[in-house]
């Protein structure tokens, strides 16, 4: 009898170790109790065995959804392409991308977690909590015809208070570590790390997309220089959460028009460039058209589009933190995410990936320059959206691979991620043809023309007149002629003068570029140089105390030698009673001698090359008679002749010629009136 009940007693021990230990590790939908609560003293601790399914981490398990059966579970979830972290998971819980981890995630998370700088205790702690969340929260790997994903194994019910404070410990120190490694990157490099798409790849996705779009060098460099622009408009106080406003867009629920103003700023300058280009503005309208396209390859980035709660590091001490973020959201350091990223972007720009994870051994640059299509665009700002959307796809998973890669290497080598880089060559490539298409939206793709507008008054002719328009970048030629009599006064390009000034031709080329044009030119008689003449017949009267006009027209003057009035064809004396006033454009002499004047003034000093309006008046001083002699215009070339004595008729020293600034007078007894 005493075997009998000691078989009793043993029977009974195996049910009972069977029914409440093993079972419940072994249960089919479950590998720990809904009920298990994770607390301080709780040394519960469950791993599921090797099964004809594969090696499996905790609480994971795997399902082929097209022939409805089991599947092996990937031991890294991290390197497998096409992976879905399915919305029914993120939706559950805010802490889902530690959730999600395959057996090497949870490997190399409990390693980090080893090699934490923080007490021994506290590791322990942090080791025990993630098993046994694993298994209590455990997901569901599943296999698709073309893809895969991560979905919540059961029905997830909230996390404990509890639960959610140690998770956001863990993901504290985690964030913490990754502000260090940032700070020594940012220590180690001469590169300034900026939060958002670098200049270069805004320059160079607008570069390739305007040479593939046929757009005119000098504006192609006028869009791809001012393509980075945007991102210089906020450095002011404050200017980084409206940066963060305007660069980013959230295409989420509860907000029909989502959140952010990226979208509405592309399109915005979408709609400048496509008035100033329909007005052949171009120069104004590709200036706008570089600032849009900025907006719209910003949406092309997944952390402008974050799925996630950012939580910037510098505010999880921050005394209003709980009061701000509810104590069931994750802790992450997004921004040395997003930099991290935009860095490796950056740096494998112009620099070949490494050709084990990118076969081609091309840098991001010559893959976005190998497009060849691009997006219909018809609304920038619902196409800006679409393309927000299609990166907000993507940034729970590029951010959980990061994440992990991070944990992983404790670097942001992002480069030697395979599943990193294809995401970052399709979303480089998305982000190439949308560019493209917005160029499209604007050009229509037709060829650019400009308009030149020609016109010329009196006196000669312009050739072409009037209005031509022509095929941007060629070159118009105009030839312009003058009328018999007439000379070119001027030929003005755009209201500027560009020359032809006196000319009988002149022959220009405008260029056909940046705006429309115009030409004008303008004619004037031609001149020509007076020879000698009389200009007035003599006269007497013995009027008193009058003025006399005798003459009032134009002399034109070539400008060389001196210019006289003289009393007959050469240098000969005329005379005035009682004096010569003289004014023309450019001043006033007299010339007298008292109440006689008798010589040849000199009125060279108020005479200017060209034509020059001129006034003789002669004038009484002393009241008794007034008259002059016949008076010619005497232009000596600059000659010095000999000329003949006006009282000997022998040959002898000129007749007095009077310097300019000079007044003469007679003594009394003289010739006088």
């Amino acid at each position: 009898m005493i075997w009998l009940t000691r078989l009793c007693v043993h029977l009974i021990f195996s049910a009972f170790f069977i029914t409440v230990i093993v079972a419940p590790v072994f249960a089919n939908e479950d590998c720990a109790s809904d009920n298990i609560e994770v607390g301080e003293d709780n040394d519960y601790f469950c791993e599921e065995r090797n099964s004809p399914h594969g090696q499996r981490g905790y609480g994971q398990r795997g399902h082929d959804q097209r022939h409805s059966c089991s599947s092996p579970v990937p031991e890294s979830f991290t390197s497998v392409q096409d992976l879905i972290i399915d919305n029914s998971l993120i939706e559950t819980t805010p802490h889902w991308f530690l959730l999600a981890a395959g057996k090497n995630e949870q490997t190399v998370l409990l390693d980090f977690i080893e090699r934490a700088e923080v007490s021994r205790e506290r590791k322990s702690k942090w080791k025990h909590f993630l098993t046994i969340v694993w298994m209590k929260y455990p997901v569901q790997y599943i296999r698709t015809d073309t893809s895969s994903k991560i979905i919540p194994r059961k029905s997830q019910q909230a996390l404990t208070t509890k639960e959610n404070e140690t998770f956001q410990e863990i993901e504290k120190y985690i964030s913490e570590d990754m502000e260090k490694a940032s700070i020594n990157i940012e220590a180690e490099s001469t590169e300034i790390i900026l939060p958002q798409w670098a200049q270069p790849e805004h320059s160079s996705f607008t570069s390739l997309a305007c040479l593939k779009e046929n757009i005119p060098r000098d504006l192609a460099i006028i869009m791809t220089d001012t393509a980075p622009d945007p991102d210089e408009w906020y450095n002011y106080p404050g200017g980084f959460f409206i940066h963060s406003r305007d660069h980013g867009f959230v295409p989420t629920p509860p907000f029909p028009n989502g959140i952010g103003g990226a979208p509405y700023r592309c399109g915005e300058y979408a709609w400048l460039a496509t008035n100033n280009f329909q007005s052949h503005r171009y120069e104004t309208a590709f200036t706008n058209l570089g600032y849009s396209s900025h907006f719209m390859e910003d949406m092309g980035n997944p952390y402008h589009t974050p799925q996630v709660q950012i939580i910037p590091l510098r505010f999880i001490d921050d005394p209003t933190y709980y009061k701000y973020f509810e104590i069931g959201t994750e802790v992450i350091n997004y921004i040395a995410l997003h930099d991290s990223y935009e860095a490796f972007l950056n740096k494998y720009w112009t620099e070949t990936l490494p050709v084990p994870i990118d076969p081609r051994g091309k840098t991001f640059s010559e893959i976005a320059g190998s497009v060849t299509d691009y997006v219909i665009i018809t609304d920038p700002v619902q196409s800006a959206k679409m393309l927000a959307e299609e990166s907000w796809n993507v940034n729970p998973n590029l951010f959980w691979n990061c994440y992990w890669r991070y944990i992983k290497t404790g670097r942001y080598d992002f480069e030697n991620d395979p599943v990193i880089v294809r995401k970052t060559i399709d979303r480089v490539i998305q982000t190439e043809r949308y560019t493209r298409g917005l160029i499209h939206y604007v050009t229509g793709g037709k060829p650019l023309m400009i308009s030149i507008n020609s016109a010329c008054g009196p006196g000669g002719e312009i050739s072409p007149l009037g209005t031509v328009s022509v095929q941007y970048g060629t070159s118009q030629y105009y030839s312009i002629a003058a009328d018999p009599g007439y000379l070119i006064d001027g030929v003005n390009a755009d209201w500027r003068y560009i020359g032809g000034s006196d000319e009988k031709t002149y022959t220009t080329v405008v260029q056909a570029t940046l705006s429309d044009h115009t030409i004008s030119a303008t004619f004037k008689p031609e001149f020509v140089p007076d020879k000698n003449y009389k200009i007035f017949d003599g006269f007497n009267t013995v009027a008193r105390g009058q003025v006399l006009h005798p003459y009032s027209g134009t002399l034109n003057w070539d400008g060389v030698g001196r210019v006289y009035l003289t009393g007959g064809n050469g240098l000969t004396n005329t005379w005035a009673d009682d004096a010569f006033d003289i004014t023309t454009d450019s001043g006033f002499l007299t010339f007298t001698r008292g109440g006689y004047y008798e010589g040849i003034p000199d009125i060279t000093p108020i005479m200017h090359p060209g034509t020059n309006q001129i006034t003789i008046n002669v004038r009484d001083i002393y009241g008794w008679s007034i008259g002059y002699h016949e008076t010619w215009v005497y232009y000596d070339n600059g000659m010095s002749p000999v000329m003949m004595s006006a009282q000997t008729g022998t040959e002898g020293p000129p007749a007095p010629i009077l310097n300019a600034t000079e007044t003469e007078t007679i003594t009394p007894g003289s010739n006088s009136g």
